[in-house]
């Protein structure tokens, strides 16, 4: 199917491409974590000592060609469910907001998380949902906050932006309770973080 736009040529995207590849072959990413470290090298990627990994081109493509042409992203209501597959596109809302009042404007609070993650839900363009940050919780604690207001706020598929690794595992506890367990969570998953 034909994109309704089309903003850049072939040869503008074949362009863009091959730079995207030569950044991650040269200069490369950093992954902190050693178990991601350990699962690139695995697979014929260098990580050097400060966790600096550099993708060849020839392993990217072959992890491109992996890739699924179609992805369902699920919602908590079946008739929510997105899915994400050549000629469509998927609309979100925007994420990290100020709250203008008038002449002023306010860093977004947890209440305005809830109140913008039911104002996704009741826009039929917005197919799935990005969080807003919750600024006046507890930092360390922000990642779940914003994933309560989201998952208890929404119908949709929603992404949210975890801080650390036990914030992951929060969220996922969290999930499963809400989709009746680990297995249903498994089958039937609202949310992915970043």
């Amino acid at each position: 199917m034909k994109p309704l736009l089309e903003f850049l040529s072939k040869d503008e995207i074949y362009m863009i491409h091959q730079a995207s590849l030569e950044i991650l072959e040269r200069v490369g990413v950093r992954f902190e974590s050693e178990e991601a470290q350990q699962t690139l090298k695995s697979v014929g990627v260098d990580v050097d000592a400060n966790g600096v990994a550099r993708f060849h081109s020839d392993i990217v493509e072959e992890f491109v060609k992996k890739a699924p042409r179609s992805v369902v992203l699920r919602a908590r209501d079946p008739k929510q469910d997105v899915y994400l597959r050549d000629g469509r596109v998927a609309f979100t809302s925007g994420t990290g907001m100020y709250v203008v009042e008038g002449e002023s404007a306010r860093k977004s609070t947890y209440q305005d998380c809830c109140d913008w993650a039911r104002l996704c839900d009741s826009i039929k363009n917005v197919d799935f949902a990005a969080e807003i940050h919750s600024t006046d919780v507890p930092l360390e604690l922000t990642d779940r906050y914003n994933f309560k207001a989201m998952a208890t706020n929404t119908t949709k598929p929603f992404i949210g932006s975890s801080l650390s690794r036990a914030g992951v595992l929060d969220e996922i506890e969290m999930a499963a309770a809400i989709a009746g367990g680990k297995e249903e969570l498994m089958r039937r998953s609202q949310w992915w973080t970043a």
